[in-house]
């Protein structure tokens, strides 16, 4: 979501499920899943089940959380020169180990000493992965399709833009090795930038993505919003293309439904079309604003977000990127801005930065 948060609708088939008193766990969650949230329910008779407890567990192994467990319970040091050491674990931290070899007194050792611990075998109740778990009372046959929805973090998506700039036909031609100075017209292509560090993938998922400003209250450190990424392929020619996404108003909201299934990897960042204008008309102007700046004149550009225009479309809050061609006629990044939230049929100013040949 824009906000760092998003809803996830899993479902899984369940063979061999036992009536009665039975049990369901689900690994491959994600590890910023949000408990509170978690709702379960059978696809196949959901009155015939009951749900009792609903459980989280994140107690993963680390080496942190392996040694918490043998605290005063023996292990062995491996050195780094050769030898080891067994003893009672005393304590420990980042830096180094304390034990106590059987009739001896405490023994410290530091981590450039040690090569390995070795444990008599692994603590119980260690995780490899977060995992929900439910405790049922099952009324139902053996085998049910369940859905599990709930929110989680790391999962986030914003818009990113190009605008690609045409040199006005009318306007004189530029001479040899000199960039055009006169356009009136711009392809707009707008994509849905997705993030996922979940810490699980997601694959063939039906994406939905959400534009606007929800109110949610959270942990300040969710409403960050990164702006940083952009693709090496955003620009692209003009002409019509075939939309991905399907456009629907949604409360107070824009919704943008994906028209077919998409594997979102853990650890990626994926690019998807999602709103596209060619032959868009628009005009440079000059802003001079005293208060702000004495002496500079800001560059902009305008245009209306309009279907005679070429668009017409709601634009979700998003970084927009400018490109002119050179004097090869290759695109060449110019300067970026950022437009908020924007309804169709609005007028749309682009502040570039300030004139260099212009002063006041």
């Amino acid at each position: 979501g824009w906000q760092g948060l998003s809803l996830v609708r899993d479902q899984r088939l369940v063979r061999n499920l036992k009536r009665g008193a039975t049990q369901v766990r689900f690994t491959d969650v994600p590890t910023g899943i949000l408990p509170d949230t978690v709702r379960l329910r059978s696809l196949d008779d959901a009155d015939s089940l009951t749900i009792l407890e609903q459980n989280y567990q994140y107690d993963l192994a680390s080496a942190q959380t392996v040694l918490k467990r043998y605290m005063d319970r023996p292990i062995t040091v491996d050195f780094k020169k050769g030898g080891r050491v067994s003893g009672t674990l005393l304590s420990f931290d980042s830096a180094s180990i304390v034990i106590q070899p059987a009739g001896q007194g405490p023994r410290t050792l530091t981590q450039r000493q040690v090569k390995c611990v070795i444990l008599p075998k692994l603590p119980k109740g260690l995780l490899t992965r977060p995992t929900l778990v439910w405790e049922l009372a099952n009324r139902a046959g053996h085998r049910q399709q369940f859905e599990v929805a709930y929110m989680t973090t790391g999962l986030k998506w914003r818009a990113d833009y190009v605008l690609k700039l045409h040199p006005a036909r009318q306007a004189p031609q530029p001479k040899a090795g000199e960039m055009p100075q006169v356009f009136d017209s711009a392809d707009l292509v707008g994509y849905a930038t997705v993030t996922n560090n979940s810490g699980i993938s997601y694959r063939d998922a039906q994406l939905k993505l959400m534009a606007g400003d929800v109110n949610l209250i959270r942990p300040e450190e969710l409403e960050s919003w990164n702006y940083g990424f952009q693709a090496s392929s955003a620009i692209r020619g003009g002409g019509a293309r075939v939309p991905q996404f399907k456009e629907k108003s949604f409360f107070e909201y824009h919704l943008y439904t994906l028209g077919r299934p998409t594997t979102l990897g853990n650890a990626e960042t994926k690019q998807i079309e999602l709103v596209s204008g060619a032959g868009l008309k628009l005009r440079r102007a000059y802003l001079y604003d005293r208060t702000s700046n004495a002496t500079a004149v800001r560059v902009a550009s305008e245009f209306k977000n309009s279907k005679a225009n070429g668009l017409g479309k709601p634009l979700p809050k998003g970084i927009i990127r400018l490109y002119a061609p050179d004097p090869t006629g290759l695109p060449t990044y110019v300067s970026q801005t950022s437009i908020d939230h924007t309804p169709k049929n609005e007028k749309i100013r682009l502040l570039w930065g300030h004139a260099f040949d212009i002063a006041c």
